[in-house]
């Protein structure tokens, strides 16, 4: 597709309202030529908005994009603004959520979503062998679970092997009661931070300053890591998957603090511990 045809698409899709679903918008955008020159936000009546040059950016069912914070409207305007001559959809993680929250239209299935991972939670499902791991697991793992049954008054506990952990109904309908108060965009969020990490407890404890980004990917990576330490580390690999799942749950943390229209940024130190 050449430059030209480049442009016509995009301007159909940003002011026509085009219903492609996110998915071929980033299979399009990805690598593709920068169309634009400027992003900008801009007011609407509910938010605000991202204006590429003179287009309305949309959603991927046609409407206009809105925002309902000027903190994430900003961060999600620097996104556009760094893309140089082609769009690099990957570095575009903030916009990514945007869609994915425009695309939600109720609280319940995001959280059900959620407590879903509970059940097989990172640090609720420790090893049987070999012995070095299963203590490593106890003394890593063991504090996040202790924090997150004092923070939300729970009763959990870690399995071995292949059984599932022991999760009973009433944890389950706390933490269900305690995640519908927050805010649909929060919770999308905080839903992609545990799908990255695999775990609700890690996530929780991201998002209330009680663990780094980089500490709560260290630990939903600690077999992982604890493999590469015995038997060497394929730097070309490992490293890049490691630092892209911190940026990716770096990002989530930011939007699920900017949703929450707090007013200070995230420090992301043990201070907040």
């Amino acid at each position: 597709m050449n430059q030209i045809s480049n442009k016509v698409f995009c301007k159909k899709f940003l002011s026509a309202g085009n219903s492609c679903c996110w998915s071929r918008i980033v299979r399009f955008f990805a690598d593709k030529k920068k169309f634009f020159k400027e992003a900008r936000i801009s007011e609407l009546e509910e938010g605000y908005g991202i204006n590429l040059d003179n287009h309305e950016l949309k959603t991927p069912t046609g409407s206009v994009l809105c925002i309902p914070n000027e903190n994430l409207a900003q961060a999600v305007t620097l996104e556009w603004n760094i893309q140089k001559h082609t769009i690099k959809t990957e570095r575009m993680p903030l916009t990514a959520l945007c869609y994915a929250a425009c695309l939600s239209h109720s609280k319940e299935p995001t959280v059900s979503s959620i407590l879903s991972y509970l059940t097989t939670d990172t640090v609720l499902c420790h090893s049987t062998e070999p012995e070095e791991l299963v203590q490593l697991q106890d003394v890593k793992w063991g504090p996040a679970v202790e924090w997150f049954k004092a923070r939300y008054s729970v009763d959990v506990s870690h399995s071995n092997g292949f059984i599932m952990p022991d999760v009973d109904r009433q944890t389950k309908l706390k933490m269900n009661n305690y995640l519908l108060t927050h805010d649909a965009w929060c919770l999308i969020g905080l839903e992609s931070m545990v799908g990255l990490l695999k775990s609700v407890i890690l996530s929780l404890a991201v998002v209330n300053y009680h663990l780094t980004v980089e500490d709560a990917v260290s630990l939903s990576r600690l077999e992982q890591e604890y493999q590469v330490a015995k038997w060497g580390n394929v730097e070309w690999y490992h490293d890049v998957e490691k630092h892209e799942m911190q940026m990716k749950t770096a990002a989530c943390a930011l939007f699920f603090q900017m949703c929450a229209e707090q007013t200070t940024s995230i420090s992301y130190t043990s201070q907040n511990c």
